[in-house]
């Protein structure tokens, strides 16, 4: 296969395993966030069972815009370095997830903090409490993680060159 061949490969991969990341950081936080939905001492409503099926997906699209900048950025640098490691990509995805949590807060536009009375019609109340903050750092490890499983295991592969076989040419 050629040099390009294997680069458009490579790409293809990085963007399959980040959707893939996506989804399964969008996973943990549905599973995280399940049992505000449970009576206590009962099973979860299972007639909120099907929205996961829409509702994982359209999360992970959120969690796949927050987290653009910051995962492209690392995984650029486990590309041109050469890093493989599950560790690199976990901690990698922590960081991305919480930049992402960064980035959410900045973006949506003058808020209270959550001690303040009578200005939280301005934003969204939750993204600012700490629980939420963890939260998306530990999806983003998980994130991390499920990348390093379909693209990072191989990271950096497209620039090494064939060996050499000693034939002229």
């Amino acid at each position: 296969m050629s040099r390009v061949g294997l680069i458009l490969l490579r790409l293809f991969l990085i963007v399959i395993g980040y959707g893939v990341a996506a989804l399964v950081a969008s996973g943990f936080l549905h599973f995280v966030a399940w049992p505000m939905f449970a009576v206590p001492g009962e099973e979860a409503p299972w007639l909120l069972m099907g929205g996961l099926f829409i509702s994982v997906p359209l999360v992970g699209l959120f969690v796949a815009y927050f987290a653009f900048v910051p995962s492209a950025v690392l995984a650029g640098l486990s590309e041109i370095l050469g890093y493989r490691s599950w560790l690199y990509h976990a901690l990698s995805g922590g960081v991305a997830g919480f930049v992402a949590i960064m980035i959410a807060r900045r973006t949506q536009g003058p808020a209270a903090y959550p001690g303040e009375v009578g200005h939280f019609d301005a934003g969204l109340p939750l993204i600012w409490m700490p629980e939420i903050a963890t939260a998306a750092i530990a999806a983003g490890i998980v994130g991390g993680t499920a990348y390093w499983l379909v693209a990072g295991r191989s990271a950096g592969l497209a620039d090494r060159r064939p060996p050499d076989d000693g034939l002229p040419g």
